[in-house]
C-alpha cells in the first residue's frame, strides 16, 4: 500500500511530537509511533510504503487506537498522525473560526479539539496516561528484559 504524509517539519522542532497527535488533511493514512496511545501492535502481511516530505518510511505493523480503530504503527516515525479523511469517515468534524481556530472531532461520548499551532498544524495534546494499561504492560516487559517485538501478534 502506498500513502502520503506531508506534516510540516518546522512543528517537529518546536514541540514534543511524541506526546501530541496531529489531524492532518494532507495524510492519506493514520500512523502512530507513541505506544502510550495504542492498545496493541501486531504484524500484518501488507506493507505500508509512506512517502513524506522527510523521505520514505515502511512498516508492516498495525495497532489499535481506542475510539478510532486500526492504524499503521512505526516505532521510528516522527509524529502521531490522524488522517483527516480517515477521521472524517468515522466521526463528524466541525470548524468554526469565529469560536476558535480548532477542529472539533465529535466522538460518541466526548468532543476532542485539535488546536492550531503557531506553525499552522492542528494538534491534540492528550493526557500522558491515555492508555495506562499499555504503559504498565510495557514497563513490566522492560523490567523483565523483553523487547516490544516479543509481544507482536501475527494476523496470519
Amino acid at each position: 500500500m502506498s500513502a502520503w504524509s506531508g506534516a510540516n517539519t518546522q512543528l517537529y522542532q518546536s514541540m514534543n511530537m511524541k506526546n501530541i497527535i496531529l489531524l492532518d488533511n494532507h495524510s492519506t493514512v493514520t500512523l502512530f509511533y507513541n505506544r502510550n496511545y495504542v492498545q496493541k501492535v501486531w504484524k500484518v502481511k501488507e506493507q505500508l510504503e509512506l512517502s513524506t516530505n522527510g523521505g520514505e518510511l515502511r512498516t508492516n505493523l498495525r495497532a489499535t487506537v481506542k475510539g478510532f480503530g486500526e492504524v499503521w504503527f512505526l516505532d521510528n516515525a516522527i509524529a502521531n498522525i490522524f488522517s483527516f479523511a480517515e477521521m472524517e469517515d468515522r466521526h463528524t468534524i466541525t470548524y468554526d473560526l469565529r469560536v476558535e481556530p480548532a477542529f472539533t472531532v465529535h466522538l460518541p461520548d466526548k468532543q476532542v479539539k485539535f488546536t492550531r499551532s503557531s506553525n499552522g498544524l492542528h494538534y491534540f495534546n492528550p493526557p500522558y496516561n491515555t492508555n495506562q494499561q499499555t504503559c504498565a504492560t510495557n514497563l513490566r516487559m522492560e523490567k523483565r528484559g523483553e523487547k516490544y517485538e516479543d509481544v507482536y501478534q501475527s494476523s496470519d
